[in-house]
Formats: C-alpha cells, structure tokens, sequence
C-alpha cells in the first residue's frame, strides 16, 4: 500500500487531567508502520487542561506520525533535536519526556496499551465475612497490602492477539461472537502470565484481587453490587436464559475503584496464592508455584450462576487448562 497524504481534522486526545491537540497532513500506510518517513509538518499545542504554554516548539517540529489502524489515535515519535520537552502519544497512552525525548515507561513495540487502575494500599479481612461457613475461604485473616496497580478491564482478544503475533504464539480460540474487545479465554496460566510480563507487569496475587474486588476490602458480595437485587448491573452471569459467552469488557458497570467484570464474565487466573487460608495469627503458607501444577483462578464466568462470581469465592485448576470460561487481567508494583 503506497503512502497516503492526508489533511486531518484538529483532534483531542483527552487522557486523566490531560489534553493535547495534534495535528498533521501526513500519516503513513498501515501496513507500513515502522517504516522511516519523512518527517512531516506537524505543531502540537497544549489544550484548556494544560499550561498556556505550548508543549511543541513554535517552528515545525521533525517527527514520525501514524495513525493506528484500529482506533483515530495519532501516534508521534518526536525528534530528540528538535524537541527538548514533548508529550509522545502512543496507542492512547501518554508519556513524559524530557531532556531529547528520554521517557520512564514506553510501550513495547507491537502490543496494544492496558488501562491500569490504582488501587491504594490498605488492610482488611480477607475471606468469607459474610457466613464464616465457606470452608475453602475461611478462617477469615487479616492482609496488608501496599498500593499496586490492576488492569481496568480483564485482556481483551484485540490486546492478547497483538502479543500472540508479535511473540509467534497461535491465537486463543474464540467462538462465533469474535474476538476484538471481548475477554480473552483459551489461554492457560503460563500463556497470561507471558502476556503481563511483556508489559513489565504481572498476574495479581489472590489477596490483590479481592481486596479490588471487594473495593479495597469493603463488606460486599459482588464486585460493584451491595446487595444481590442489583448484581445484574454489575455482574455477567448465568440467568434463566441459559449459560451467556463473554462478552465485550466494560458492558456493565464498574465498581467503586474503576474496575469491570471482577466479578463475571471471565474467571481470571492468579498468581501467587495460598492453599489454605492461615489462622489469624499464623504466617500464610503459599502455594510453591515452581512445584505444584495448580493455579488459582477468581470471579466466576458468565456461564455460572450468580453465586459463584462472589468476591470471596474460590477455586483452582490445572496451570495448562485452557477453558473459554478463562481468562485474565494483569497488575503492577507501583515504584516509589
């Protein structure tokens, strides 16, 4: 496909507190992304949310411009000569830099971003606070955690299949309902946590994922929902229709810190975690992962009934199961 000219409309992208306004009157072919171009005319400017003064140098500024050809993002790689200070655009997410366009985290090439939530630190009662009856989630213990960050939405077929191309791995299967922003399912436990650590990241330990879950470890039984008469607004489960597939994330609502579908939709496999819960004062034995084939995996799925996509229930399963009621989300350290 031959390069193309184009004249794009002025564009916002707007990301947290911030804006920027970029436009362009060249972009390059899709099948031709990494490419060297000629660099383009282009002047970037700060929008309402940022100072008044202009991010990009005032003269035309050297840089490579693309165009992602499965959103309207704009996507630019500044000169280090000609741009001491800019914002890089890549794939929706914005990164700082500074001193010839040196930046702290940049998107590793051919993966498309993730949406990370913070989740700030705290100490609860993890377990089955409700009935203390659950046997697989009792006796209840306290857990102390330190901020960490989650993944807004569970892994999504687009996002799993761009680092399946880019690492030579065979593609998930997926029913009839496609691919695209769905959950991704049919990936084991060693196939989602290569995909996290692409990004630097890792899968959440089973005390991280509940505590999101229960909203920073609040009394609540479904993910979002306090009581069960408005789960559906929360939850993808099993109905008297019969069993539902996965469906796109973020259909429903989130709960109170951000995050969709902790409970439904996917189960999601975990990483580090304990067999059996320790008695209040006892040291927790975790599950040598090294050694032992089983994982755990939480939430439940949109093919069980609403009990089973509690925030305190759990269950495991073989570390090469690959199930299309599986599926993932990822979760980082947050540095000091």
């Amino acid at each position: 496909m031959a390069a193309k000219e184009s004249f794009f409309k002025k564009e916002t992208a707007e990301l947290g507190n911030f804006a920027i306004v970029c436009w362009s009157t060249h972009f390059l072919p899709y099948s031709n992304l990494k490419s060297p171009y000629p660099p383009s005319s282009q002047q970037c400017q700060s929008g309402k949310k940022l100072s008044k003064q202009n991010l990009c140098d005032s003269r035309k500024v050297g840089a490579m411009v693309r165009r992602h050809k499965q959103s309207d993002t704009i996507i630019v790689h500044c000169s280090p000569k000609l741009l001491p200070l800019s914002l890089l655009l890549i794939f929706g997410g914005l990164i700082f830099a500074s001193g010839g366009c040196q930046h702290t985290r940049e998107l590793p090439a051919g993966l498309l971003a993730l949406e990370m939530i913070a989740i700030p630190g705290g100490t609860f009662t993890m377990g089955d606070i409700f009935t203390y009856e659950n046997i697989d989630a009792t006796p209840v213990h306290p857990v102390t955690l330190p901020d960490y960050k989650l993944a807004k939405t569970e892994t999504t077929f687009a996002q799993y299949d761009a680092f399946a191309l880019k690492s030579g791995r065979p593609l998930p299967d997926a029913d009839t309902l496609g691919r695209g922003n769905r959950a991704v399912v049919s990936v084991n436990w060693d196939e989602a946590k290569a995909f996290c650590t692409s990004y630097g990241f890792r899968l959440p330990t089973e005390q991280e994922w509940e505590y999101a879950a229960r909203e920073g470890g609040k009394e609540i039984l479904f993910s979002g929902a306090a009581d069960e008469s408005i789960a559906a607004e929360y939850v993808n489960y099993q109905q008297a229709n019969g069993p539902r597939p996965s469906t796109i994330v973020a259909l429903l609502k989130p709960n109170a810190l951000g995050l969709y579908d902790m409970s439904g939709n996917v189960f999601e496999w975990l990483g580090m975690y304990y067999e059996f819960y320790p008695n209040p004062d006892d040291a927790p034995i975790y599950q040598d992962t090294t050694v032992s084939s089983m994982r755990a995996v939480r939430g439940g799925s949109a093919g069980t009934p609403l009990m089973v996509t509690t925030t305190i229930g759990r269950a495991t399963t073989l570390r090469s199961t690959r199930s299309s009621t599986i599926g993932f989300r990822c979760a980082r350290d947050i540095r000091k």
